[in-house]
């Protein structure tokens, strides 16, 4: 962008500088609708931004009640809160709907507990943990598409998402009911056999990722020279305690 748009510029911008300016300005700015520019053609999401530097004074926090707009007739920007703060309490707001990897990457910091924190899985992996007697799986990684249920295949300390479940479910179907997929997206049951069948997998397929993130834990515990070990730490932990809860809530279904 620099190069065809500011040639001259190019010997003042070094990756190291881009990523401080980046961080400086993300950390401290909120989201604004603005007119597209035709020289700007990014994320809308990474463009749309205003600085709002007095915003650094208040905190985050996962459970904080706020609604943020601008006021067009003040010309200003205003937060409400929905929570109750008393004389000299701090005050929280909410930065986001962030999980704890996403506050260290944008904000440097993370959750000793964050309702936002899940642990995702992918397509493939679901299909690496079917038994070898589940067939058609290309027709039913298509009905995952059309089911728009491949894009919140999570779990978090409350279980298994609803899509993850349901992805499952649709996985262990055997041919004769697979026609019958929508139902479940409407929260009927197939039989008992497929629920205890998708919980059979679930089961495996949550083990084997609890395992490995037990591995990646105990190798970041033994790196404690490296710089924000502490937060990393606590990225790994937060996968681990993920995958124990939602294992326990498999089991006890």
């Amino acid at each position: 962008f620099v190069e065809e748009s500011a040639p001259g510029l190019c010997h003042c911008f070094t990756a190291e500088r881009v990523r401080w300016a980046w961080a400086t300005v993300d950390t401290r700015s909120v989201y604004l609708c603005t007119e597209p520019h035709p020289a700007l053609a990014l994320d809308p999401e990474e463009s749309n931004v205003a600085l709002a530097p007095f915003l650094d004074l208040l905190n985050h926090t996962d459970t904080a009640q706020v609604t943020a707009e601008v006021n067009l007739k003040s010309q200003s920007y205003e937060i409400t809160t929905g929570d109750g703060f008393k004389k000299y309490d701090q005050v929280f707001i909410s930065y986001g709907a962030y999980n704890n990897t996403k506050l260290l990457i944008n904000y440097g910091f993370v959750l000793p507990q964050n309702v936002h924190n899940t642990y995702a899985f992918t397509v493939d992996k679901l299909v690496s943990c079917m038994p070898a007697s589940c067939g058609h799986i290309e027709r039913k990684r298509s009905i995952l598409g059309e089911a728009n249920l491949q894009r919140n295949l999570v779990c978090s300390v409350d279980g298994m998402s609803w899509s993850l479940s349901t992805a499952l479910k649709i996985f262990v179907l055997p041919w004769e009911l697979l026609f019958k997929w929508k139902l479940l997206l409407q929260g009927a049951s197939l039989g008992d056999d497929i629920d205890t069948e998708s919980d059979k997998v679930a089961a495996v397929m949550v083990e084997e990722a609890l395992s490995e993130a037990n591995r990646h834990l105990h190798a970041v515990k033994g790196q404690s020279q490296v710089t924000h070990h502490t937060l990393l730490l606590r990225l790994a932990q937060d996968d681990v305690d993920i995958l124990t809860a939602t294992l326990a809530h498999i089991r006890s279904s």
